[in-house]
Order: C-alpha cells, then structure tokens, then sequence
C-alpha cells in the first residue's frame, strides 16, 4: 500500500488492457494506491503500473504489517461500496465511527430470509454464503446457494433501503 506524501507530487496510474497501454488516472497529494491487496488479503499480481510524473514522496505500507491499520483498512474497504463511495468524506468518517464490529463462526446464520432488516453488512474477514429458501408447491422447502460473499463484499443495504423483508438468508462459512 502506498501512499503520496504532502508535497505536490504527480503519479500517473496505467493499465495494459488487450496489449495496449491506457492512462487510467492521475494521482495526487494525499491519495493512494495499492490498497486492492490489502483489502482482499490475497495474493495477487498488480493491475496496475504507478509512474512518477513529479517528484514524489510515497510512504508505503508492507503487507505484514497492514493489519495493525484495522481502521484505515476498515476506510478502505467503506471506499469500495458504491452507495458510501459518493458520501461526503466527513460522513463516511462518521458512518465508519459508529462502525461496530461483529464475529461469526462457521454456520452462524448474519442474516434470515424474510427477517426485517436493520443492520447494512461490509465482509472485513472471511466469507458467507448468501442462501435463498425456497418453497415447493408439495410445501417442501429447498435451500439454493446464490453467491458467495468475501472480504470488501457487502449485503443488507436493499433491506434498509426499501424497508423490506431480507430476500435471501447469510450464513458465515
């Protein structure tokens, strides 16, 4: 992870889509790159090149100790879920105050088909599997496996949105 200093400084990010190398955005004082890794805590190759256009001073972040930066690693992941991604950032700031933890063990359901919903989820570790029941016209009921969700993953918006009953059920796994 990575991460421009104060002084005016220009980083120029470029991806190689189809053997072409495209600009994709310009980067500044401030910002960041290389977060992907540490949000989804998997090895993986970079996507991405980071050129220095300016000057830059860069403080940087190994992958061993990231895990001390629980709640800039909890920033990060907010920033990746679209309806907070817009938010103004001292919302987001507050939002991610009032965040409250919780654990799940393997089989504990996070939410159940047809509950009200009053709690939107981000996935910060491990993964859950999003079920949907369903019932047949015999009155057998059938669980069917939609997705699964990982680290970054969020659900539990639509429920508060629409103040609606919860769709599908999660169970962590």
């Amino acid at each position: 992870y990575f991460l421009l200093g104060p002084a005016a400084a220009e980083i120029l990010i470029q991806r190689t889509v189809d053997g072409v190398q495209q600009n994709m955005t310009r980067l500044h004082r401030g910002q960041y790159f290389g977060q992907r890794h540490f949000i989804t805590r998997k090895q993986q190759k970079r996507n991405a090149t980071a050129t220095a256009i300016t000057n830059v001073e860069v403080g940087c972040v190994r992958s061993d100790q990231f895990h001390l930066w629980t709640h800039f690693r909890t920033y990060l992941l907010m920033k990746e879920v679209p309806m907070l991604r817009t938010l103004p950032d001292q919302e987001q700031r507050a939002m991610q105050k009032n965040l409250q933890m919780q654990e799940f063990s393997d089989g504990d359901y996070i939410v159940r088909q047809g509950e009200y919903g009053d709690k939107f989820y981000i996935i910060t570790e491990g993964h859950a599997m999003v079920i949907e029941t369903i019932a047949h016209a015999d009155g057998t009921l059938q669980d069917v496996v939609l997705t699964q969700l990982y680290e970054g993953h969020f659900f539990g918006e639509m429920a508060l949105i629409y103040e609606e009953p919860r769709v599908a059920s999660v169970c962590a796994v």
